[in-house]
């Protein structure tokens, strides 16, 4: 199989995996928030946030560890391999044990004396924290079968175990309604026990299909400090980013109250099953960017990185645009009851995902490079500037919209930084990047989004929601679809995609006789 239909494989695969977690993750935030109550819905957002606040150094890890297999997978050097993957097994178990540490003093130190917590909840939060630390503590050392797993290009088995998570994971929202102890710690110890089963298939399938995956203590390895020194400058550009994720949930709960971090949970939830359109796409194309840089095929890495850019722009738009016009009444019909503020939230999440997806692609080529120390220190620090700016307007009585503004304004920034460094480091010309990943789509989707908004402003305020709702996205999809297959994809493109659908077609009639 050649890399493009490994990349067009690996992606259907991601997305048949998406829609479906999609799908039931929407119907399980309904539950949970039902099951819970807005109030505890809260808690458990703000205290997996303070637990996350911690979580910086697996943050920066795991990138590193999939840029290293993905590497040495591409050279065919299967002895390095093993030693990579067990070296990062022992990284990321210290790691996990450090966290947990840090969590069991200032953590704690945190939830009792600085988070906005009623007092006859503190118990409930104080065991949803112990838990949550646990479950963060399987997450972690499972991310090197998880990376093994994404490297080898086994998109079938991560989609297959996150089919198996997310069904669990609506299982005991019906579990949590029914019984009669608290719900919040039932809650918490039941994600636990779902982690821990996660773990443990990615254990069993990579023990099972790859050599590589059978432990060996390396007591001291120049790979050690090689790939910890990788980590200590990709710590500033993952610190800000864990910082502020965490930091924006606690500085709402101090100016305002668990009701908004319930607001900001929902909002992340969609934002982020959402973005999964432009993410699955990435996810497949990364291994293959850093096994062209690590073979030297500069122009395939070059071309890899601006399509795929170009073509998560355009997923993302396909999706976001119908969700972004008929925001409040979906949340209507999805939700019992709607927190304040949860349809601007997520409006401005939706505007903030286009921007992120440009990051992504540009970060894969700069890790490949592996001259990682400048590109992202500077954009590091200016991803800190965030929180002291939402913390000043915020102090000055703005509204928790400000946040997420000031959030996309900062990740913009941080775009072109990396764009800049990219130039430098892998010679990716600024000018065709910028032309091509996004000045041209933009164009393309503000012209695509013009009848869609037209009908939405002047036309459809005769009909009920639910009909509002699919209309709506019938226009959007119609016009998405238009103008992006006869503007914003070449010829060329438009070829291999009707050769790819005549092919598969032509599988199907013959599977049928």
């Amino acid at each position: 199989m050649n890399d493009n239909k490994r990349i067009a494989k690996n992606t259907l695969i991601l997305y048949i995996r998406m829609l479906i977690i999609m799908g039931i993750s929407i119907f399980t935030s309904r539950i949970l928030l039902k099951a819970l109550g807005v109030e505890d819905y809260g808690i458990y957002n703000v205290v997996g946030s303070a637990i996350s606040l911690f979580t910086f150094l697996s943050t920066c890890l795991t990138p590193v560890t999939h840029r290293y297999l993905s590497v040495e997978i591409g050279r065919g050097n299967s002895e390095q391999l093993n030693r990579i993957f067990n070296i990062s097994i022992t990284i990321h178990l210290v790691i996990a044990l450090f966290i947990v540490l840090m969590c069991e003093s200032l953590g704690i130190w945190l939830l009792k004396y600085k988070l906005v917590i009623p007092s006859d909840r503190l118990y409930a939060a104080n065991w949803c924290f112990q838990l949550s630390l646990l479950g963060m503590f399987l997450s972690i050392i499972s991310v090197p079968y998880n990376a093994l797993i994404i490297s080898h290009e086994k998109m079938n088995v991560f989609a297959c175990i996150s089919f198996v998570d997310v069904i669990l994971k609506l299982i005991i929202c019906y579990l949590v309604i029914s019984v009669s102890i608290d719900k919040l710690i039932t809650y918490a110890a039941l994600i636990v026990i779902i982690q821990l089963i996660d773990q443990s298939l990615y254990w069993i399938y990579c023990r099972r299909h790859f050599p590589e995956s059978h432990f060996r203590f390396y007591p001291y390895e120049p790979l050690y400090k090689e790939m910890l020194g990788m980590v200590s400058w990709g710590l500033f550009a993952h610190v800000p980013y864990v910082v502020n994720m965490s930091l924006q949930n606690i500085l709402l709960n101090v100016f305002f109250t668990p009701v908004v971090n319930a607001a900001r949970g929902i909002a992340l939830q969609v934002s982020t099953a959402i973005q999964q359109f432009g993410g699955n796409f990435q996810t497949s194309v990364t291994p293959q960017i850093i096994k062209s840089y690590a073979v030297d095929d500069i122009a395939r890495t070059h071309s890899l990185i601006i399509n795929s850019s170009r073509f998560t722009i355009y997923l993302l738009y396909i999706i976001s645009l119908p969700v972004y016009l008929r925001m409040d009444e979906i949340l209507s019909i999805w939700l019992v009851e709607v927190p304040e503020y949860t349809s601007s939230f997520i409006r401005i999440s939706l505007l903030g995902g286009l921007v992120v997806c440009l990051q992504n692609p540009i970060t894969i080529g700069i890790r490949a490079q592996g001259a990682i120390k400048y590109p992202f220190l500077w954009s590091g620090v200016v991803s800190l500037l965030n929180i002291p700016v939402c913390y000043m307007f915020l102090h000055l009585g703005y509204s928790p919209i400000c946040v997420f503004v000031i959030q996309i304004i900062v990740e913009i920034i941080v775009v072109f930084v990396r764009i800049y460094y990219a130039k430098i480091l892998i010679r990716l010309s600024v000018i065709e990047y910028v032309k091509k990943s996004i000045v041209y789509p933009m164009s393309v989707i503000i012209i695509a989004s013009i009848l869609p908004v037209i009908w939405v402003m002047y036309f459809d305020n005769i009909f009920s929601n639910v009909l509002s709702i699919v209309i709506t996205a019938i226009i959007s999809l119609f016009s998405s679809i238009l103008f992006i297959w006869f503007i914003g994809l070449k010829s060329s493109e438009r070829f291999m995609i009707m050769q790819t659908v005549n092919t598969k077609m032509r599988v199907l009639k013959i599977n049928r006789h």
